[in-house]
């Protein structure tokens, strides 16, 4: 009975890009540049405990996600669900799923 974190929807890929950090900077890239864009999951406010650990969470299961084969697109949604996974919970660690937890058409 914890919370429900829907899974994410499915990227989508642009030959453009446009960045910015906070008002600190800007970077744009046009021309023979492949982005993919993946779409968080969506978790309403009341079930966000706490957000530290999701970058890393985001990173670290995309990595595991391309390490073992999956396309960016396929890894960067399993980040996605991981990210918003731990942040349902106080703390870097306790909201982390496990893998049989996730679901499977996210896992490889």
């Amino acid at each position: 009975g914890g919370v429900v974190v829907p899974v994410p929807g499915v990227p989508v890929t642009s030959g453009a890009v446009y960045l910015t950090d906070g008002g600190e900077a800007t970077a744009a890239a046009l021309g023979p540049v492949r982005v993919t864009f993946a779409p968080a999951a969506a978790l309403s406010k009341s079930d966000v405990a706490d957000t530290t650990g999701a970058g890393d969470s985001f990173i670290g299961s995309m990595c595991y996600g391309v390490a073992t084969g999956m396309d960016l697109a396929a890894a960067m949604r399993l980040g996605a669900y991981v990210a918003a996974r731990k942040c349902t919970r106080l703390g870097a660690r306790p909201g982390l799923p496990t893998r049989d937890t996730i679901p499977a058409e996210l896992l490889p």
